[in-house]
Parts: C-alpha cells; structure tokens; sequence
C-alpha cells in the first residue's frame, strides 16, 4: 500500500497505526469513490436502459473499488450495519423502471437483474485482471450479453 501510494512504510503507519484501520479507511473510501461514480451516472435521468448502460459503465470505471469493497464477503460482512439492504434500492429501482418502461423483461424480479449485472461486472474484471480480455472491450461486452439477455423481444 505504501509503495502504491508513492510514501514510505513509516508515513502510512503514522496515519493508519494497524491493518485493520488501513482496511478500513479503503473500504470507505472506495465506497465513497463508488458513490461518486453512481452520481455521475446519473440513473434517475434519460430512459432506464441508458441509465443502466451508464451505471454499468460507471462501474467499470471504478472497477478496482469495486472489486475491494464487494469481492471479499468476509470484507463486506464486517463492514456491514445492517442498516444497508443486500442490493442497493436505487439499483433494484432502476431495474423496475425499465420493467415498467417496457425495455426489460418482466418475467423475473428487478433483483434478478442486479445480480445478473455483477456477474457480468466481476466475471469481466476478473478477465481484465487476468489479462485475458482488454479494459477497452469491456463494457461493450458486458452491454452486449447483458441486453441480450434482458431486454424484451
């Protein structure tokens, strides 16, 4: 950590005295840095598909966040209130809005497509990480399976 944020071991250890408050602090940060990205996304704006493309988007942006905070489940438990449902509300609201909206299939719960798009959103980074697929290509192709799979026919 030290040495990806270009200081030395002694000047994070002043600032974060153990692992467990280092995690910590990354964890709200990447939260926060995910919070920001959800914003810029916009998904109260436009017809819900683009907001879901957007917000897909966004995701990969942050990806590495996204991985740090969510890709660990012993992470996120203990982190975890309980005052935050499973699946983010503006998320699942997203989702019925574009059921309502006629663009997504109305066959399955809108939680169903939240978890379909971090499938599509983890599995894809994980190939990027891998080096098996570029960072470019990966939104268009998690767009691509994603509507391929949802969108009404």
């Amino acid at each position: 950590m030290a040495r990806a944020a270009d200081v030395g071991r002694s000047t994070l250890h002043r600032y974060f005295p153990d692992r467990d408050e280092l995690v910590s602090a990354t964890y709200e940060d990447s939260l926060a840095e995910i919070g920001r990205a959800m914003e810029e996304a916009r998904l109260h704006e436009g017809p819900a598909l683009e907001a879901v493309r957007r917000m897909i988007a966004a995701h990969i942006e942050v990806g590495d966040r996204v991985v740090f905070a969510f890709g660990d489940p012993a992470l996120s438990r203990a982190h975890d209130t309980g005052e935050e449902p499973d699946e983010p509300e503006e998320i699942v609201a997203l989702f019925a809005r574009g059921q309502e909206e006629g663009a997504l299939d109305t066959n399955v719960e809108p939680e169903w497509f939240v978890h379909v798009m971090w499938a599509l959103v983890f599995t894809g980074l994980d190939l990027v990480h891998t080096g098996r697929i570029s960072r470019h290509d990966l939104v268009p192709r998690i767009l691509r399976t994603f509507e391929r799979g949802a969108l009404v026919r």
